[in-house]
């Protein structure tokens, strides 16, 4: 842009200096660059008395704004100051005055930032400015709040993102103007529903007019068969005309190319005088000899009521969240990498109506390409929102029997994904679980792996924004957008999120993680699944085999660490119920839990019910029972005998555990042998030594107690030989696992319980294969149907 407007000056900052190119680099050199937070700079050694007058005309030009072109050049659009006039001036499209406040968001190199910039500060009203790099549903809603934003513009695509994620942090807005692409028909009548004090405006116009050339005041009581939101009629200072193709007006509801004529025409390409003269043409309808008509490319047709319906492109451009954009541009610079033979770019729709750009490439003779090879090329010349999310490579495009581009037959991006050299790196983690079924949701694609670049696999900026929200609901930790920026992968992500986790770590020892959030207003299940592995990663499959919109949340096991005495198993539940009203302050409750969680999830229910609360569904799936007694109670009678601290009683039981449990059964005593010393080996003789079972046998008889305390089952086991379960009065449903012998432990140790249903479902204790999960599914599925019936 720099080398196409010839620019004399560039006011920048001092921070950005760095970005400009250096001299080996330039292909032009700006004359003067002026950082405006510098200290000594050219402006301050201007007189500050305003000008005696200016010399500027209405005709001169005010800006020159770029777009895309199919050449692999963008255009720029030349704007005069008249134009600006008219697009604020005499309009009834919306009501700007020195009372509006209006949040100016779009990028300043994005034509709807005259409307935001221009239609506060020529009327005296006020124009706030948006501090962040990225809008997220909350911020955007903090500071409508703060200032009372009466008027906003949005962007499709965002005013999608926040009817979906957050529409009441509109409420207060009075005038909301969205377009840069065809409007959706749900998300309108969502908007109209949920924001009936706001006027919505669709506005269209492409930058060659000047940011706006029709709009249309959507009315609240839309019909029920419309198909699309129109693009209304022509704003004041501007006229329309919808032509064929020897530029004669069409009938009503005939289809045909719209062409803008009037004061907000520009003057047309800077430097591009063949461009200019193919788009602006003389305008037939005109008495004026320099009348001109720009030539949209835009199919519409007129309705009954006399508005504007948009059809369609009658060639390939598309607009994607704002911006306008030339396939033909990105093949041609596809077309500059050496390894290529052909390239072709298309816009991809999937069934939410997201659109994406997908690149099908053809690799020259004995050429290997890879995604990372071709966006790197790629964003040497194009801006982020042009660079395609897939890249498919083919050994040659499909071709009709005619010898034409056979459209049809191009894989799609679900069918070709990971075909470029990428490595699918599984996840290992929870919390990488709980961010790819993020992921999977926002960007609607699978797999994903964990060193996938969020950006690079159809992320964009507000996709990013949603993203962060959805974090900071699922996580309870709010990231900064930068933060996603710098660290990209689920890898990164997870480590920067485990890290505020860890942090306030002493604040959430009954931890509880948004598995699946399902549908708003639908009630959620809570599960304890017992897993102090800190796996659980079947709750991904369980929850998902109940259907996305079934809410699923899951409660960790315990964290003891840093206890020196542990809680007891009614004051642990006490915890857990206070992390599950967190979600659901009052009843009935769904709850469920497997092996210790089950005896922790039958614990709730009673204190529940004590208080007050109802449960729609207690469901145990191979409940733990309490352990006998009689043990601890010897031991604390020895402890008492010797003045043992009751703070280091759980360290003797524990010691005599491991004894007991060393002695007794040799797989245990194997796995000790196998990892003794081997964290703490300094050498690869000492890694053979500590896996060579020569460590002393006393050394492994009693290990350090505080090794010991990081045994969850052990803790845990200790904490629940003192539990006395008493009688719960609701009904609860069983699930056994056709090989366990948990049932008869919890028969002879439970108070008498009332059975609902009992399900057997086949497999062992170990609920990790696949069979046990969809058979467990199918059965909870089942109880929640009829839970939920009532609801």
């Amino acid at each position: 842009m720099l080398q196409d407007t010839q620019a004399p000056v560039l006011l920048t900052q001092a921070k950005l200096l760095d970005l400009l190119p250096g001299d080996e680099d330039a292909i032009y050199r700006v004359p003067t660059v002026i950082c405006l937070d510098g200290q000594d700079t050219a402006i301050e050694q201007e007189p500050i008395e305003n000008l005696p007058q200016s010399a500027t005309q209405a005709k001169n030009l005010a800006y020159v704004m770029y777009t895309s072109g199919s050449t692999g050049r963008p255009k720029g659009v030349e704007i005069r100051h008249f134009s600006i006039t008219r697009l604020l001036f005499g309009i009834d499209y919306a009501h700007l005055d020195e009372t509006q406040t209006v949040l100016h968001m779009a990028p300043i190199s994005f034509d709807a930032s005259t409307f935001e910039v221009w239609g506060a500060l020529l009327h005296g009203g006020r124009c706030i400015l948006y501090p962040e790099r990225v809008p997220t549903p909350k911020s955007m809603g903090a500071l409508i709040r703060k200032h009372a934003v009466t008027t906003l513009w949005l962007t499709a695509s965002l005013f999608n993102t926040m009817i979906d994620e957050a529409p009441e942090e509109l409420r207060g807005v009075k005038q909301l103007l969205t377009g840069g692409e065809a409007l959706s028909v749900t998300h309108i009548r969502r908007a109209l529903r949920q924001l009936p004090g706001t006027r919505l405006i669709n506005g269209y116009g492409p930058t060659e007019t000047t940011t706006f050339a029709c709009c249309y005041p959507i009315p609240a009581d839309l019909s029920e068969t419309l198909r699309s939101i129109p693009i209304g009629r022509p704003i004041g200072n501007t006229q329309v005309y919808v032509l064929n193709r020897q530029l004669k007006p069409v009938p009503v509801g005939v289809p045909g190319e719209l062409y803008i004529g009037g004061a907000g025409v520009a003057r047309g390409y800077l430097n591009r005088p063949e461009l200019t003269a193919e788009k602006f043409i003389p305008d037939p309808f005109s008495d004026r000899p320099d009348a001109r008509l720009y030539k949209t490319g835009d199919l519409v047709r007129y309705l009954l009521d006399g508005t504007i319906e948009f059809l369609g492109r009658r060639d390939q451009q598309v607009k994607m969240r704002g911006f306008r954009i030339e396939p033909g541009e990105i093949e041609t610079v596809l077309g500059q990498y050496g390894a290529l033979r052909e390239a072709l770019v298309l816009v991809h729709e999937n069934e939410r109506g997201e659109k994406s750009l997908v690149a099908y490439v053809v690799p020259g003779q004995g050429q290997n390409v890879t995604m990372a090879q071709m966006r790197q090329h790629l964003k040497v010349h194009l801006p982020e929102y042009m660079i395609p999310a897939d890249f498919i490579v083919l050994e040659s495009l499909p071709l009709t029997p005619n010898g034409k581009l056979d459209r049809q037959a191009l894989p799609t991006p679900e069918s070709a994904r990971r075909t470029v050299g990428e490595n699918y790196v599984a996840p290992k983690l929870m919390i990488h679980h709980q961010l790819i079924a993020i992921w999977e949701e926002l960007l609607n694609r699978q797999p994903i792996g964990i060193t996938d670049n969020f950006f690079h696999v159809g992320g964009h900026s507000l996709l990013a924004a949603r993203l962060v929200g959805r974090i900071e609901q699922i996580f309870g930790k709010k990231i900064a957008l930068s933060t996603l920026f710098a660290g990209p992968t689920i890898e990164q992500l997870a480590q920067a999120i485990q890290q505020r986790i860890d942090a306030d770590e002493g604040s959430s020892r009954a931890a509880i993680i948004a598995v699946q959030m399902g549908k708003a207003g639908q009630r959620p299940f809570f599960y304890l699944h017992g897993d102090y592995m800190g796996g659980a990663f079947y709750c991904f499959t369980l929850a998902r085999g109940l259907g996305a919109e079934q809410p699923f949340y899951a409660l960790e096991p315990y964290k003891f660490n840093g206890l020196r005495i542990p809680p007891t198993i009614k004051e642990i539940a006490a915890a857990h119920i206070e992390a599950l009203r967190a979600i659901q302050p009052k009843g009935p409750y769904l709850l469920g839990g497997f092996c210790n969680g089950g005896l922790m999830a039958y614990e709730m229910a009673r204190q529940l019910r004590a208080a007050g609360e109802s449960l729609d569904m207690l469901l145990l799936i191979d409940p733990a029972s309490p352990p006998h007694s009689r043990t601890r109670r010897a031991y604390t009678r020895i402890c008492d005998m010797f003045g043992v601290g009751e703070d280091t009683q759980i360290d003797w039981q524990l010691r005599l555990r491991h004894i007991y449990k060393y002695l007794r059964f040799p797989l245990y005593r194997k796995g000790q042998q196998d990892t003794e010393g081997v964290e703490t080996a300094q050498t690869t003789k000492d890694v053979a030594n500590a896996k060579g079972h020569r460590l002393p046998r006393l050394r492994r008889l009693f290990p350090d107690p505080e090794m010991l305390r990081q045994d969850w089952p052990g803790v845990y086991r200790w904490e629940a030989s003192g539990y006395r379960p008493g009688t719960y009065d609701g009904k609860i449903t069983f699930v056994w696992s056709s090989e366990d012998k948990f049932r008869k432990a919890w028969i002879r140790t439970m108070p008498p319980v009332q059975v609902d249903k009992v399900f057997v479902i086949p497999g062992s204790h170990l609920i990790y294969t696949l069979e046990q999960v969809n058979a467990l599914a199918q059965r909870l599925r089942a109880c929640l149907d009829v839970a939920n019936k009532g609801q």
